[in-house]
């Protein structure tokens, strides 16, 4: 049952960039997610797979323009499938047990993506309960423009819909889930929050709230230059640490 990576590519096109306010893939996004399966498919094509793979998240969930972006998907020969965000939390939680071991005592699993965020709770070797929220750093930043730099209206107003989501979030949940001593994170967002909090893999609430603090005093540009964020990134940070910070209290 092992298996032996043969080549890893990966693009990060941000498909999900405008389909929360528009409802649709903006064409820059559109043509950019296209061009990233053009790029996997001749790597895959370099090694013969017998059998091809890709799944669907959050942005071909929602967006009402999705079957087109699927349509051109199967003309590229990488026909798409769909996965709900149940789906996703499950393969999120087999990926992550496969890697790494896991402690009796409870902890949760947290992915933070454009369009969603799926959590999972496990102890003493079992899943106790998941759940995949349809938002994520990009649907939050669409919800909520912010200026450049950010105002402390648009955070307040960023933290009163973040409120209104959790709480719905959490009369979803079964009752009585423990709580971890631990969360494990398999973002880029997150990544990159851990990289500014501490420059490290790992970091705490203390330490989180002191970039959250910084990220939102910074322009796009700053939090790059001065920061060192993903430039990609470097516009919506500021959004996806409120986002964690909130998930994490």
């Amino acid at each position: 049952g092992s298996f032996r990576i043969l080549a890893k590519e990966k693009a990060m096109v941000r498909l999900s960039q405008g389909v929360g306010r528009d409802g649709v893939i903006g064409p820059a996004q559109f043509a950019a997610g296209l061009e990233a399966l053009r790029r996997m498919r001749d790597v895959i094509l370099a090694h013969t797979c017998d059998a091809i793979m890709a799944c669907g998240t959050a942005a071909l969930r929602d967006a009402v323009n999705a079957p087109d972006f699927l349509a051109e998907a199967r003309a590229l020969g990488l026909p798409i499938q769909i996965i709900s965000g149940e789906e996703e939390a499950r393969l999120i939680y087999k990926a992550v047990s496969h890697s790494v071991p896991f402690p009796e005592d409870p902890v949760v699993l947290m992915d933070i993506g454009g369009g969603s965020t799926e959590l999972t709770w496990h102890r003493a070797g079992r899943l106790e309960a998941s759940a995949s929220i349809p938002w994520g750093t990009q649907s939050l930043a669409d919800a909520v423009p912010t200026s450049d730099p950010p105002k402390a209206t648009e955070l307040k107003e960023l933290g009163r819909l973040i409120r209104k989501i959790l709480k719905r979030v959490k009369r979803e949940l079964p009752k009585g889930l423990p709580l971890p001593i631990q969360v494990f994170a398999t973002s880029g967002t997150l990544g990159e929050l851990a990289k500014g909090s501490t420059g490290q893999s790992s970091f705490n609430p203390i330490e989180l709230k002191a970039f959250h603090r910084r990220l939102w005093r910074e322009t796009a540009e700053g939090r790059s230059v001065r920061l060192g964020v993903d430039p990609k990134r470097a516009d919506v940070l500021h959004v996806g640490s409120t986002w964690a910070e909130a998930l994490l209290g």
